[in-house]
């Protein structure tokens, strides 16, 4: 395939402006200058299916047809296989809640959750809650960002991600983007359930295919000043910077070296992905390779929608749970149980 012909050429990275980023969890995410228009923090007129897109109803794509799926990429939709049947939200909150107060000066904010609901997501919070004490019934949070809570909390109630909406403007499109990545981060940091982070992990991809972008730079030193060496975030970062950086797109411009002398352990990832590529399949797409039990063919009604694109397996950038069906494969969202 000719990289001039291909339907991804003259997508950019643009290379970071200056600006001073604090080493360690200090480091503000709002240098990445988010626009006013915050789609987490308040309403936006713009509808989705009749409805305005709210902070307490989160964004759904929505993928009306298999012609509308395709135009606008292999996957726009939350896939959600089928899970066991569990108890109503009603059954299972309880009464006890904790109050978490998140942020630091203008951007603090507090929120009240019920402490079963948070303790079922697992990782830090389960401990954290069962630490709470009688009468010691407030988090500090000083350091983490409140809208990547505001979509936590969101989640914790309605068990719903947005996806980013293909007929929205592209500043609310860029920004509920960001803000996906952020909290991928978030839920990273406190090994929240593993199921959460892939899914949300789909919602990048397809979000950033949907664009027709690839992380910039500077959103990239985000995610390396705010998450671990061995983080998926970090990995589809590095893919989709090999994959750009390939293609007759790219422009020298020292910007990239810079980046690499400043995080040396984004390098390792780096060239993990290097060795991991094969030409032309794009990391913001997931290719099932025409497997009978992939539940996005199942959504879209067949997949004939994947003869236009070529991308990475569809678990790629997933985590996973640990546990595995019977032919041993990890059980994953995207693929129909057996």
């Amino acid at each position: 395939m000719d990289p001039a012909k291909h339907p991804h050429q003259g997508i950019g990275i643009s290379p970071p402006t200056p600006q001073k980023m604090d080493d360690g969890d200090n480091h503000d995410w709002d240098v990445l200058k988010q626009p006013a228009n915050n789609p987490i923090n308040k309403g936006v007129e713009h509808g989705i299916n009749g409805r305005a897109i709210t902070a307490a109803h989160p964004v759904n794509n929505p993928a009306n047809s298999v012609n509308e799926a395709a135009s606008i990429g292999p996957s726009t939709a939350l896939v959600i296989a089928s899970d066991p049947q569990k108890l109503s939200i009603c059954d299972r909150m309880g009464s006890e809640v904790v109050t978490l107060v998140v942020g630091r000066d203008y951007r603090r904010k507090t929120y009240t959750i019920h402490k079963n609901l948070l303790r079922e997501c697992g990782g830090m919070y389960d401990a954290l809650c069962q630490d709470i004490g009688p009468g010691y019934d407030t988090v500090m949070l000083n350091n983490e960002d409140p809208d990547a809570l505001k979509l936590f909390i969101n989640y914790i109630y309605s068990e719903e991600i947005p996806a980013i909406p293909h007929d929205a403007p592209v500043t609310f499109q860029a920004t509920l983007l960001v803000i996906l990545v952020r909290f991928y981060v978030f839920i990273e940091k406190y090994h929240l359930s593993a199921t959460v982070r892939d899914k949300v992990m789909d919602n990048i991809q397809d979000g950033f295919y949907m664009i027709q972008k690839f992380p910039e730079l500077i959103l990239t030193e985000g995610v390396c000043l705010h998450s671990a060496p061995g983080s998926m975030m970090r990995k589809f970062c590095a893919a989709s910077l090999v994959y750009f950086l390939r293609s007759e797109a790219f422009v020298q411009n020292g910007s990239i070296p810079a980046f690499f002398a400043k995080y040396n352990d984004f390098l390792v990832d780096f060239l993990d992905a290097f060795r991991a590529y094969i030409p032309h399949q794009d990391p913001r797409v997931r290719h099932c390779r025409y497997k009978e039990n992939c539940m996005e063919c199942v959504r879209a009604g067949g997949s004939d929608y994947l003869t236009r694109f070529d991308g990475v397996t569809p678990c790629r950038f997933h985590v996973h749970t640990g546990a595995k069906d019977a032919a041993g494969e990890p059980i994953c969202h995207l693929w129909r149980p057996a």
